[in-house]
């Protein structure tokens, strides 16, 4: 018979499968003590989406708008220097309370304050590179036009990417807090990003980001997984991964909606995809974004193909109905759905379909099309040019004919004004 372990109920709770309330009625009948609830505070013993969890995040939130805010409004006052020793004083202020709070038994809050530590990283690491001359102040204009392996532009962010990667890295092995997996998923996006435009420049139109951001979440879905496959117990590491790809994928979708119109047909079925995902792994998540999917496709068939189609609207409004129904009827059924699929909730390693290379099969299909997609780009941007090109001629020309008109009406007022005066001298 197969043992559940409180690790693996914790981390169901914090996947959603199971809510604080069910959790405390099983271990009661079990008779046993949650794990690391007498070592953890009062309030955050009932670990999980709570008043306590809005309080610290609300708390978190406001400090990184406050720092950004006095950045913002005294970056050029303070200059490089002033930056990095208000980031080193930041930084030891919440080193310092994360040991507090961790010293008084609140491994969230001090979890939180930890994680603030690790967002100091990039201010940091920028200001030690500007001391040392090592940042370059170009504008995007010369990046865009400086070519491949232009490491003045793109290169110099790889410092502040992989520091801040490294530095929540040294954080995990001390701490077991898995928001700290949010700075590394946010960095490895922005990582990828810079290693496209070091190997094949800034000049990239929106076709060609669009499909670099397919192989962005496919790389972060498949980092996420790799996580997920090794890791098993009371902290979710690999969620913020997970929930850093899809939203990634979200925003190609709408990077490549009107430049690549097969995309808005691929709707539906990513939308099962997604299902599919969320039951497989065993997460919610990927129902959200399921329902997305779902939506937007529909918006565009009520948009673009259906417009004129005097029924749509009614068949529009039931499948909106349906769709909330069946969203009720998969969150009811969920462990049920989870266990047709050869899954359990709460044991084991999840397993996808073709493992990693599920995940990978993006990133291969973006190999296969950014060719095609940099050389539609370039043509984009010559058509561009050209429209430019015939916009402002017409527009010259526009402006001569009205200069032109301007000057023979002048003339004519002029002849009219002479006529009665010469028509009076000779009279005289």
């Amino acid at each position: 018979m197969p043992v559940i372990s409180l690790e693996q109920l914790e981390a169901s709770i914090a996947r959603g499968i199971i809510t604080r309330e069910q959790y405390e009625r099983i271990i009661a009948e079990a008779g046993v003590v949650a794990a690391g609830a007498e070592a953890a505070g009062p309030d955050e013993s009932r670990r999980g989406f709570n008043w306590v969890t809005i309080a610290y995040f609300l708390g978190a939130g406001i400090v990184l708008y406050a720092f950004g805010w006095l950045l913002v409004d005294r970056w050029t006052v303070l200059g490089p220097g002033g930056v990095l020793a208000v980031s080193l004083a930041y930084s030891a202020i919440f080193a310092f309370v994360a040991w507090w709070l961790f010293r008084e038994r609140y491994p969230v809050a001090g979890g939180l304050a930890t994680t603030l530590v690790v967002g100091m990283t990039p201010i940091t690491i920028w200001a030690l590179q500007h001391l040392i001359g090592a940042w370059p102040d170009y504008n995007y204009a010369v990046c865009r036009d400086a070519g491949p392996w232009f490491f003045g532009c793109a290169g110099r962010w790889l410092p502040v990417q992989l520091a801040t990667i490294g530095a929540a890295l040294i954080a995990l092995r001390r701490i077991r807090f898995s928001f700290l997996t949010a700075p590394i998923a946010i960095a490895l996006f922005f990582l990828v990003t810079t290693t496209v435009e070091i190997i094949f420049g800034a000049d990239h139109g929106p076709a060609a980001a669009g499909w670099v951001s397919v192989a962005t979440a496919s790389l972060l879905a498949t980092v996420a997984y790799a996580v997920e496959r090794r890791t098993l117990g009371q902290e979710d590491f690999a969620i913020w991964v997970y929930l850093a790809s899809l939203v990634v994928a979200t925003l190609a979708v709408g990077e490549l909606w009107q430049v690549e119109p097969m995309v808005r047909h691929m709707l539906a079925p990513i939308a099962l995809l997604l299902m599919a995902a969320a039951l497989y792994l065993r997460r919610r998540t990927f129902l959200v974004f399921s329902v997305l999917a779902l939506f937007a496709w529909l918006t565009y068939l009520a948009q673009d193909v259906f417009r004129t189609t005097l029924a749509f609207p009614l068949l529009l409004a039931t499948f909106g109905i349906a769709l909330i129904l069946v969203t009720v009827w998969l969150q009811k059924n969920f462990a049920v759905l989870v266990k047709l699929v050869g899954g359990t909730e709460t044991g084991g390693h999840p397993r996808f379909p073709g493992g990693y290379a599920a995940f990978l099969t993006p990133l291969l299909l973006t190999l296969l099309v950014v060719g095609d997609a940099r050389v539609r780009d370039r043509e984009l941007i010559a058509q561009s040019a050209v429209t430019r090109l015939r916009y402002d001629h017409h527009q010259r020309t526009l402006k001569r004919q009205r200069l032109q008109a301007a000057v023979e009406r002048a003339a004519r007022d002029s002849a009219a004004a002479r006529s009665p005066a010469d028509g009076r001298a000779s009279a005289r």
